[in-house]
């Protein structure tokens, strides 16, 4: 229960950090083309492919 709750908050939080990251990329054309919004988009990636792994094997 306390490992699920947990999942929980960690996805929650990852989903509000996108949020900003995005609004701030949207807002900031100058920005959204930089190589912050690239490699935040590669760190997506990587990290919806480990929660899926993650959600696979257990």
């Amino acid at each position: 229960m306390l490992k699920f709750f947990w999942k929980n908050i960690k996805v929650m939080t990852f989903a509000e950090y996108f949020v900003r990251i995005t609004l701030i990329c949207q807002n900031n054309f100058l920005f959204s083309i930089s190589s912050i919004c690239i490699s935040f988009l590669k760190v997506q990636v990587i990290y919806l492919a480990l929660e899926f792994s993650s959600i696979n094997f257990h």
